[in-house]
């Protein structure tokens, strides 16, 4: 994957999200704090039992200054004790069983795995309603600000929520009806939850911080693009594939990408399907 770019993009775990790993997205430092031990609770509950990943834009949160506000190390005890695995590994006498499959078991593996990871978004509400009796923070699959009424809505992953739910904002306050959606659950996908998100809204706008090459657009875009068509809505949706290797994304862009989003519902739709946003060539 050259050239070497260690700065912020989610090129790096998209690969990653076909793997059978929950998958979940903070979108500032205190989130990236609290989705920790919400991994930790989905990953050992006995009907997960699966690796549980927390993504957080490189840099942009892990090498800037944010207030965070910990819970007391007593209630991070209670809600995470000390884990009594199903299957442990005795080292005095080790031995492994059923670590190959043949064709004519391997697909039922694959389907418990598939179970496994769909699990995961039923027992998630239960969690974070645990987790927000502890932090008085609550989370849901994703975080929502001012869609009920929006004529136009953004998604995307990640820190960059936070850009656009500053300039939906101010877009607000000049009499344009944007909303933004930054998930927080991306795998398994909230799809019936997204969509319900969704029924008022004209246009989308989906922003990729990654891409997938030769493909239809980003990873975020076809799973939105999907879940629009499945659930029978027949919404324009463009896709916007951003902030590739640490690239900026400045407010007066998110601005520009919420104003394009509402042109999007006006028009009832877009001239294009994906934009590379602000590729100098």
């Amino acid at each position: 994957n050259a050239p070497l770019n260690i700065h912020c993009e989610h090129g790096d775990v998209m690969p990653e999200r076909d793997s059978g790993w929950v998958h979940l997205f903070a979108t500032n430092v205190q989130e990236a704090y609290d989705l920790i031990f919400v991994a930790f609770k989905l990953s050992e509950h006995p009907d997960i039992q699966l690796p549980v990943s927390v993504n957080l834009d490189a840099f942009i949160l892990s090498h800037s200054v944010e207030p965070v506000t910990p819970i007391p190390d007593e209630a991070a005890a209670k809600f995470l004790p000390p884990r009594e695995p199903l299957y442990e590994l005795d080292f005095d006498n080790p031995r492994t069983y059923g670590t190959m499959a043949l064709p004519d078991t391997y697909m039922e593996f694959k389907m418990q795995l598939k179970e496994a990871v769909e699990r995961a978004k039923e027992i998630y509400p239960d969690v974070v309603k645990e987790y927000a009796r502890i932090s008085g923070r609550r989370y849901s699959f994703f975080n929502s600000y001012m869609v009920e009424d929006a004529e136009a809505a953004v998604i995307v992953l990640g820190s960059t929520y936070g850009t656009l739910k500053a300039a939906a904002k101010k877009l607000r306050d000049e009499g344009l009806r944007v909303g933004v959606i930054g998930l927080t659950m991306f795998r398994p996908f909230p799809e019936e939850e997204l969509i319900k998100a969704l029924r008022n809204v004209k246009a989308v706008v989906v922003m990729d911080r990654a891409y997938s090459y030769g493909g239809l657009g980003g990873p975020l875009y076809t799973d939105v693009v999907a879940a629009i068509y499945r659930s029978g809505l027949r919404l324009p949706v463009k896709n916007v594939v951003y902030g590739l290797g640490g690239r900026d994304f400045r407010l007066d862009e998110a601005e520009a990408v919420l104003r394009m989003a509402v042109d999007g519902a006006k028009a009832g739709g877009f001239d294009t399907h994906v934009q590379w946003w602000g590729v100098r060539m």
